[in-house]
């Protein structure tokens, strides 16, 4: 019961406000919601649970509603929402209820996920991704640890796997040696590039990590993958933490050629749009017709030589001199 924690040193470490009411009322009635991914849970390497993008969301939109989830306020600054409730109910003004937060704490992470009831993810043929899904997540907040990983420098990607020409972003989080967050505005990375053998290797090459708002410690940069290779990145000042990662030619050959509808109708909904198929293309015009556009423009006017104008300064002058002859003022 994270309600617990409120007034306690805990509370600091949660990723998420907690609201003071939010305590378990046995009895209370059972509402079912859904959990869906935010656009940092589909890129989080840990949530993955297939390869495929739109495959890995089709998992998780297939998951069992959950029956319980712990009401919250908000995510805290600076801690990244991996799963959201659906319930409209629960939301506030901005964002819907955060249900699996990440979080940042000292040289430490703290993940905090809002419900028990994700043993039901096991059932109806999903038995299969309940430990491989628990199974990334321990490995994702432990296995620093066991590597004997910086505790002053950490660094991760967007991807474990890039193609030539893919943008990669690399987030940094850096401390000094009093393990205090470092707050220059920049620091500067270095990244070479293996090729395969007989290829040779790729020059040294300079990535500049700027500091993000509200985020004390936290860089982030990018670059474009140019070569193919595996690619080993390290920052100004710690030479021997290395992020590695691959980049391999793009294989057009062996990729899905086939039209990828979920995501036009979302391209559709998003820009205020709509998909059509062959069969119902006819009904494009009818569809065009029912749209209205405005346009709005702006003209300048010289008020000094309008008519109006004109007619404003005349009435002015006719009422000062009808005034003046009616009082005889001179």
């Amino acid at each position: 019961n994270p309600s617990s924690y409120l007034n306690t040193p805990f509370a600091k470490l949660l990723p998420v406000e907690v609201e003071p009411s939010a305590a378990i009322q046995h009895g209370a009635p059972i509402h079912s919601t859904t959990l869906v991914l935010t656009g940092l849970g589909r890129t989080n390497p840990m949530l993955k649970l297939s390869p495929d993008e739109q495959q890995n969301a089709e998992i998780w939109r297939d998951f069992p509603p959950v029956q319980w989830i712990n009401r919250v306020t908000r995510a805290k600054a600076g801690s990244q929402v991996l799963l959201e409730d659906t319930d409209p109910a629960k939301a506030n003004r901005q964002n819907r209820m955060p249900a699996m937060a990440l979080q940042q704490y000292g040289v430490g992470q703290v993940l905090y996920i809002g419900t028990d009831n994700t043993w039901r993810w096991r059932q109806e043929g999903n038995v299969g991704y309940y430990p491989l899904l628990w199974g990334q997540i321990v490995q994702r907040m432990a296995l620093a640890h066991l590597l004997g990983g910086s505790k002053r420098t950490q660094l991760s990607a967007d991807k474990q796997h890039y193609t030539t020409g893919d943008r990669v972003t690399v987030l940094a989080r850096l401390y000094d040696k009093s393990f205090n967050p470092i707050k220059e505005p920049s620091v500067d990375g270095f990244y070479t590039a293996e090729a395969a053998a007989g290829q040779g290797g790729a020059p040294k090459q300079s990535v500049q990590l700027r500091a993000l708002p509200d985020q004390p410690g936290m860089y982030r940069g990018e670059f474009v993958a140019v070569t193919p290779g595996s690619y080993k990145l390290s920052v100004d000042g710690d030479a021997e933490t290395v992020l590695g990662f691959a980049v391999t030619k793009p294989r057009f050959e062996l990729g899905e050629t086939a039209m990828n509808e979920p995501l036009l109708k979302e391209m559709g909904r998003v820009s205020g749009g709509e998909f059509f198929r062959e069969e119902n293309l006819a009904t494009l015009p009818g569809k065009l017709a029912q749209k209205d556009e405005r346009i709005s423009r702006v003209i300048d006017a010289d008020i000094w030589s309008s008519p109006f104008y004109f007619l404003l300064v005349a009435l002015l002058a006719i009422a000062e001199w009808v005034l003046r002859k009616y009082y005889e003022l001179k």
